[in-house]
């Protein structure tokens, strides 16, 4: 008899972490943290879109990157609006903390302009103001969070370009809240935290608080209409310049007074000046009399710059998990699996143009990262995955250097969204091994442990 295909089990086509996700692309990395598009496999087989954030020191255990993913879970978990990214769990595996958080499909507001600069054209006032306004009713409902009557007046205190994110359908979302405090929370003004260009002058010099946030607001309504970076034309210092007050204004012929009054009293120099609050911004932003945009615009925007598609939840990576990677997370797999159990099996099918083909226009991933990855434990006894196999057949010397240290590179070939529209049409039909194989030839950063590895791979395939 036949299984009805409501009940059929999925194929696994990425390398499983913790047990329950399958990782299938990196999707974007920071400074901090890195994060991964994944399947969370359920009860009965059911697998659910989401993204998981992790650490980008993965084996140094970084405290700080420990510490800020911890913070965003502490925060962020208990938010819940359509314009911030819900966090919906916190995890720790073989000694890495993760988050699993809503996935988006989209990309970040700042490779949206760079698109939108590369095409040379300008985002239209009416899309900037829609942008601004959701972006603003995210904060207002973080600065005016409370629990039982109290607010805890959630600061993000990073918001940028690069932490607001777009999707297909016409959301926009704030995300990255992993050095957000409360305002009851004291700081020793000694550690300036964030990214110094879109910082108000009072924060550049270690004092936050919500308007702040608004300051950045400013910041980003400067490069929506401007469409260039915001203090880009600072000569000099940057910290000194900001810490002074440093502001450029709008030059853009056709921005209604009421928006340039607007940006203004976000950017003031002094607090007093400024906004009291995301909702007085909001009510002076409503002021304005113009055309408005919707979501149904933006959709159309984004159709435009990145490609239509569908709004999916299952878009899988066009590209194999390097093997080293599959290694490593086996690795931390046997590490963490209690006595008795079996260690996770990490030689997931690969995936080929043939399988799957990937989506029109999907974003770019995160740039070449290179890791120097010692295990520190082994799978349990009996424990066999495909990364171990593959070392045996090559021989004890290969065997040895999967145990040892392993130099493995965890990301991809960073391509900018017309690239891969351009590149993705000039290789359909290629097969999805030959195209890995020639990828990492055209990164020219694969060691020869990685090459190793992927002849091996197309040979056991071709076996």
């Amino acid at each position: 008899m036949s299984i009805p295909v409501h009940e059929r089990q999925p194929a696994r086509r990425g390398a499983l972490f913790a047990g329950k996700y399958e990782l299938l692309s990196p999707i974007g990395r920071g400074g901090m943290a890195q994060v991964w598009l994944a399947h969370k496999e359920s009860h009965g087989g059911v697998k659910k879109a989401c993204a998981i954030k992790m650490p980008t020191d993965l084996i140094g255990s970084s405290a700080l990157q420990r510490t800020a993913i911890l913070n965003e879970a502490r925060i962020a978990s208990q938010l819940t609006h359509s314009n911030i990214v819900q966090v919906f769990d916190i995890g720790e595996h073989a000694g890495i903390v993760y988050l699993e958080l809503e996935r988006i499909d989209g990309l970040d507001l700042a490779q949206l302009l760079a698109d939108l600069r590369q095409s040379g054209e300008a985002l239209p006032i009416a899309m900037a103001v829609y942008v601004i306004g959701c972006v603003l009713e995210g904060l207002r409902y973080a600065h005016e969070f409370a629990i039982d009557g109290r607010c805890l007046g959630i600061m993000h205190r990073d918001l940028t370009p690069s932490n607001v994110i777009v999707s297909s359908a016409g959301e926009v979302k704030i995300m990255d809240f992993g050095i957000a405090k409360t305002n009851l929370e004291e700081t020793s003004h000694q550690h300036i935290k964030g990214k110094i260009r879109y910082m108000s002058p009072e924060q550049a010099r270690g004092d936050s608080s919500t308007q702040c946030d608004l300051f950045a607001v400013g910041a980003i309504f400067y490069e929506l209409v401007e469409g260039r970076k915001f203090r880009s034309d600072v000569v000099g210092e940057l910290r000194i310049a900001v810490a002074g007050g440093a502001v450029p204004t709008l030059g853009r012929a056709d921005v209604p007074e009421p928006l340039v009054t607007f940006y203004e009293l976000c950017t003031a120099v002094k607090r007093s000046d400024r906004f009291t609050s995301a909702a007085e911004a909001i009510a002076r932003l409503g002021e304005w009399r113009g055309v408005r945009a919707t979501a149904a615009d933006l959709r159309a925007l984004y159709a435009a710059q990145v490609g239509e598609r569908p709004h999916s939840g299952f878009t899988f990576g066009d590209f194999e998990i390097p093997v080293p990677l599959r290694a490593m997370l086996a690795a931390m797999d046997g590490a963490a699996a209690v006595p008795g159990e079996r260690a996770i099996e990490a030689d997931a099918p690969s995936v080929t143009r043939r399988e799957v083909s990937p989506a029109v226009g999907a974003p770019p991933r995160m740039p070449p990262t290179e890791i120097i990855a010692t295990f520190g434990a082994a799978p349990p006894s009996g424990a066999r995955t495909g990364a171990s196999e593959r070392a045996e057949r090559s021989g004890p010397q290969h065997a040895d250097r999967y145990a040892g240290r392993v130099r493995c590179v965890t990301g991809a070939a960073l391509e900018s969204t017309s690239d891969h529209r351009r590149r993705g049409r000039a290789r359909d039909g290629c097969d999805g091994v030959d195209l890995a194989a020639r990828r990492r030839v055209e990164r020219g950063r694969v060691g020869a442990i990685e090459r190793t590895c992927a002849a091996r791979a197309c040979s056991d395939r071709a076996r």
